[in-house]
Formats: C-alpha cells, structure tokens, sequence
C-alpha cells in the first residue's frame, strides 16, 4: 500500500495538474503540497478534504492514508 505523500503525487499525475493547478483548484498552498509530497509535513484532515475534492478522489480514500 502507498503512503499519503505518494498517493497525492499519483492522484495528481494522473489528472495531469501541476503543484500550482493542484493549489489553485484546492486552495491549498503550493508550498504545501510540495512539503506534503516529499513528506516534510503531515497535513490536516481540512487540508486532505480540499485535496481529494480538488482531485476528484473519496474522501474517505484519501484520510485511510492518514495512519
């Protein structure tokens, strides 16, 4: 099974956005989500809400990563 950092990067590339459309569409900082994907923080449930919905992925798919 991936971790949560993998996941994001996989759900990302697989809508074909960037960091920065990923932010924009999340409103998530580009930052974030770069710390996020290398795994040097560990985000927030609201923050992971954003993400799925600007990713079109489950909620619930993505807070099993949260573990």
């Amino acid at each position: 099974m991936m971790d949560l950092k993998t996941f994001i990067r996989v759900a990302r590339a697989k809508k074909g956005m960037s960091q920065k459309q990923l932010a924009e569409a999340s409103g998530v900082s580009e930052c974030s989500i770069c710390f996020i994907e290398i795994g040097k923080i560990k985000p927030r449930m609201t923050t992971l809400v954003k993400l799925a919905k600007a990713l079109d992925v489950d909620e619930d798919e993505i807070l099993n990563y949260l573990n």
